[in-house]
């Protein structure tokens, strides 16, 4: 059966990178991040968002000035692991959010599923993707705006006509060291806070001391 995904598509051509190694363990991360992500089932989505973890090595390796070295890291290269809440400033390590108590249908308010929260100067984080586990979820819509940039509302309630519990975005996104993100949204309940099993997507990069921290 031939292989579903082109690996040769993706932009990882010799000497792309400024450090020696970089290009070694990122090459031998790649049929991880394709099994990883898997469960996508479509091919050109899981070759974007591979695409944008090569983009974000190239920038960690500006920014941290370091090479990268993959799932485990040495004590001078930074490394990758999956998106946690708490790199969003969530309270502990569950993607759990409560709306407020007055309705925002119609965006008449707006709930902060992301309070604006600034990255570290030893993080950078990859987002590609929303999931949301509830039968019925209480959210509607998500006004997601990285840094100064603001991106178009995003209507989640297709995800039900679909029967999946996420959605992808066109295209992942990177929120470099010292840049913010802030994730407003529109709910439908009008007179409870509403508790909801849900979150985002993604991968953080990071030098390796920062990856082993349990707490922020």
């Amino acid at each position: 059966m031939p292989w579903k995904y082109d690996i040769k598509s993706l932009p990882v051509a010799v000497g792309a990178f400024a450090k020696p190694h970089t290009q070694e363990k990122l090459m031998k991360m790649v049929p991880f991040w394709l099994n990883d992500l898997d469960w996508i089932g479509n091919p050109t989505m899981v070759e974007r968002i591979v695409a944008g973890i090569i983009s974000a090595v190239r920038q960690g390796e500006e920014w941290f000035n370091q090479g990268f070295g993959g799932w485990v890291p040495n004590s001078d290269e930074f490394g990758i692991q999956t998106l946690r809440p708490l790199h969003l400033g969530k309270v502990d390590n569950r993607w759990i959010w409560t709306s407020g108590t007055s309705g925002s249908i119609h965006w008449s308010a707006e709930d902060a599923f992301i309070t604006s929260h600034t990255m570290d100067t030893d993080e950078l984080i990859l987002i590609y993707g929303y999931f949301n586990l509830e039968p019925v979820p209480n959210t509607l819509e998500l006004y997601i705006q990285p840094g100064a940039s603001k991106m178009p509302l995003c209507n989640i309630e297709t995800m039900r006509i679909a029967g999946k519990k996420y959605t992808l975005f066109p295209d992942p996104f990177i929120i470099p060291p010292r840049s913010s993100l802030a994730i407003g949204a529109s709910v439908r309940s009008l007179t409870t806070a509403t508790k909801e099993e849900a979150g985002l997507l993604g991968y953080m990069f990071a030098p390796n001391a920062r990856l082993l921290r349990k707490q922020t």
